[in-house]
């Protein structure tokens, strides 16, 4: 703490630092959470995703298929799989 107060961090001052945006509400906590119950259990149904990851639909959906286009996840009909 010590060392922190006297000496500032020298990577921010970077002309390539940019800060991480916030994760809360943001499509990466979306993905992990799909990825993450996709992991526990066998399927999803799509209809009811956007209520399980507590996000819009056109959001959830989207999501979703940016999954599905890189190969991580399949979709079978209504049905949703790694």
């Amino acid at each position: 703490v010590y060392l922190k107060s006297i000496v500032s961090n020298p990577s921010r001052r970077s002309r390539h630092y940019v800060k991480q945006s916030p994760f809360e509400g943001s499509r990466r906590q979306i993905r992990g959470m799909i990825m993450a119950m996709l992991a526990k259990r066998r399927y999803l149904v799509v209809g009811a995703l956007p209520a399980l990851v507590r996000a819009p639909a056109p959001r959830a959906y989207s999501v979703m298929e940016a999954l599905c286009r890189e190969g991580l996840i399949k979709r079978s009909g209504q049905m949703l799989m790694i």
